[in-house]
């Protein structure tokens, strides 16, 4: 189907941005050339590097684990159908973001709560 195609392109996509961010992050974690003990300016930037390399690659991660799940339920047929309330989930929704596991409703309750979620 066109979801499957989508989402495993997506995923082909996002496996690949994963690896690219991961070796970005080792490569930023061990600095080309050392840095003075004395040149904290330099420290930090080394550190906010890191920092800012390790949570795109947990984005990227999370939507690689949001676009596995949406595999296994489309496998499931339950592809499209909102994980909280059973609705269907708008096919707009689906569109701009394919691996969405929740409507627009509900999801917006979910963000309210503060919840970790794929979609």
């Amino acid at each position: 189907s066109e979801h499957y195609r989508q989402l495993e392109e997506l995923r082909r996509q996002q496996r690949v941005e994963f690896g690219e961010r991961l070796r970005d992050l080792r490569e930023s974690s061990t600095p080309n050339e050392p840095v003075s003990a004395n040149d904290l300016e330099a420290q930090l930037d080394n550190i906010s590097d890191a920092g800012v390399g390790a949570a795109v690659a947990e984005i990227t991660s999370r939507t690689l684990q949001g676009i596995e799940a949406a595999l296994r339920r489309l496998k499931s047929g339950r592809y499209g159908v909102c994980t909280d309330c059973g609705s269907e989930i708008a096919a707009a929704r689906l569109r701009a973001l394919p691996f969405a596991e929740r409507c627009r409703d509900c999801q917006e309750i979910a963000d309210a709560h503060g919840l970790v979620l794929a979609g």
